[in-house]
């Protein structure tokens, strides 16, 4: 038997999910501190994909399968808070259900059945299926950088790889760190990040800065043991490629090296956090035994 209302969500009420915050998803790693526990759990409903992201709605004839997460009293407001971040209002909207006398919160869509797909045939089962951490990479590595040209058309590939690896890391960073504050404030917190710093040292062999386009004395330099002003260097890199009238050589080995690198650490931090949220998901996979 399942009910549903439309009201106000209760922070002490555990969460009902089924996407990004499962044990085992990117979005699990911003409230696993907050979790009490987290236990399997199969509802009456449906879900459908709408630009990578999953939306649920109800169904007589299907069932979802998902996670039931009981929060610590004293982190109920803080795990909402971050679930609240990362779930835009026009694609969710919050309900209280019941479902064999259990009540919960849970992420309903907003008008489901526009612009989406059936799920099933999708095939979507985590998060860590994207295309943006697949098919995109793979097209980035199967790309070879060019020998600069002074028609420029290498140069613009580089870029136009540059710009598909910041969207690449901007979709994790924001699965990984949205708590409002926009780039900026993700980005901060991901220059904090043990992979990225890991990674830095790794692929990171010499010193180097470069100007913004707009304000020639704003100097920002690459170095590995400071993570932060190295996430900046990158940043300013993609900043000068959307606001660069013109181009040179200079520009041409700038932003191959910074590609270069920047590519090996997105790869490297997104297979250290997959391997980080699959011994989670084994973790409470092994508690329902």
């Amino acid at each position: 038997m399942c009910n549903v209302m439309t009201t106000e969500i209760k922070n002490s009420l555990p969460f009902f999910s089924y996407g990004f915050f499962r044990p085992g998803e990117i979005s699990f790693l911003g409230i696993k501190d907050y979790v009490k526990n987290a236990k399997p759990l199969r509802i009456e409903g449906d879900l459908v994909l709408r630009d990578g992201v999953t939306l649920f709605k109800d169904s007589k004839n299907q069932m979802v399968d998902g996670y039931l997460i009981s929060f610590k009293p004293e982190f109920e407001n803080e795990a909402y808070s971050f679930i609240n971040s990362l779930e835009p209002k026009k694609l969710f909207k919050w309900k209280e259900k019941k479902f064999n006398d259990i009540s919960f919160n849970i992420l309903y869509g907003v008008k489901p059945e526009r612009g989406s797909d059936n799920i099933k045939e999708a095939d979507w089962k985590t998060i860590w299926e994207d295309p943006f951490f697949t098919s995109a990479l793979e097209v980035l590595d199967e790309m070879p950088n060019e020998n600069f040209e002074w028609n420029l058309k290498p140069l613009f590939k580089l870029q136009m790889k540059y710009m598909l690896l910041w969207t690449i890391l901007e979709r994790f960073t924001f699965l990984r760190y949205s708590l409002g504050g926009g780039s900026a404030a993700r980005n901060r917190l991901f220059a904090e990040n043990q992979y990225f710093k890991e990674a830095l040292l790794e692929y990171v062999s010499n010193e180097r800065s470069v100007y913004s386009t707009e304000d020639p004395d704003d100097k920002t330099t690459l170095n590995a043991n400071n993570p932060k002003k190295s996430l900046d260097y990158y940043y300013q890199v993609r900043c000068n490629i959307t606001h660069r009238g013109k181009a040179v050589t200079r520009d041409h080995d700038m932003v191959k090296d910074s590609f270069n690198e920047l590519f090996n650490i997105t790869k490297y931090v997104l297979d250290k956090t997959k391997n980080e949220c699959e011994i989670i998901k084994k973790e409470y996979e092994a508690k329902k035994d």
